[in-house]
């Protein structure tokens, strides 16, 4: 149980040069009739520089988290204050290109968006910290290009690590309506996994699993929504979804998804 959790978000957009600074920070104690109990007391201050266009993007950030944690009842030889301070530089950028298209009988806009994410963070030893609400966030497009692949607080991953991804979509030039979404993306590790959750076997390989997806309208109100994760190594479909939409008219809809 968390008695209690305090949270606080700040964001300020008028820093210099076009600059972004936010502030997350949280304080919580972790409650338990029979297990370890604590206070976990976070700061993370970022600050960010968008670079944008209507061609192009690009985010430099520099993050900080700062954790401390005060355990009761630690066992003897065990510190019962532990401090964590794990530095963060990400850059994401991406380019988008678009160009006039004549298919399904109609003129339409084609777009190709590719997009690249460079993460580091340094290893920081972790051991010692208990684990009282991580673990391991799903795979799919959003977490490859987020920056902790766990979740919860407990728990920075290191990484030096590259996400490739590149979108196109079909876009109705009269409306703006997008039509259909194709993407394909795939992370590159430059280094071994050090950090883990206990019971984690440590990462070796050099690249995640490839990602793709496909999703769009087959007509006026019927559309599809695809999506599979492919592990290279070892020439798998760890997963794949299917799913599809009827909606006759507004308040009335018929969905089925298939998944393995």
């Amino acid at each position: 149980r968390r008695l209690p959790q305090l949270t606080l978000n700040a964001a300020r957009a008028d820093m210099p040069l076009g600059g972004l600074f936010a502030l997350r920070g949280e304080f919580v104690h972790f409650a338990h009739p029979t297990q370890l109990e604590g206070t976990r007391s976070t700061v993370n201050p970022q600050i960010s520089l968008p670079i944008q266009s209507a061609a192009f993007f690009l985010t430099p950030k520099l993050a900080l988290h700062s954790t401390t944690y005060h355990l009761q009842d630690q066992p003897a030889g065990t510190p019962d204050r532990l401090t964590r301070n794990v530095p963060l530089f990400s850059l994401d950028g991406g380019v988008v290109f678009e160009r006039p298209l004549a298919a399904f009988g109609r003129e339409l806009t084609q777009t190709l968006e590719p997009r690249f994410y460079y993460l580091r963070v340094p290893t920081r030893t972790q051991d010692q910290i208990p684990v009282f609400d991580s673990g391991m966030a799903d795979f799919n497009f959003a977490q490859i290009f987020s920056e902790n692949r766990y979740s919860g607080g407990d728990r920075i991953g290191d990484a030096n690590q590259l996400t490739a991804a590149i979108t196109s979509r079909l876009i109705d030039p009269a409306n703006g309506a997008e039509l259909l979404r194709g993407a394909i993306g795939q992370r590159f590790y430059f280094k071994n996994q050090e950090v883990t959750l206990p019971g984690e076997t440590p990462r070796t390989s050099n690249m995640a699993d490839f990602l793709a997806s496909l999703t769009g309208e087959v007509r006026p109100g019927i559309s599809l929504d695809s999506g599979l994760q492919y592990n290279p190594h070892d020439h798998q479909l760890r997963r794949f979804t299917l799913s599809g939409r009827y909606r006759p008219e507004a308040g009335r809809s018929l969905s089925a998804s298939y998944r393995y």
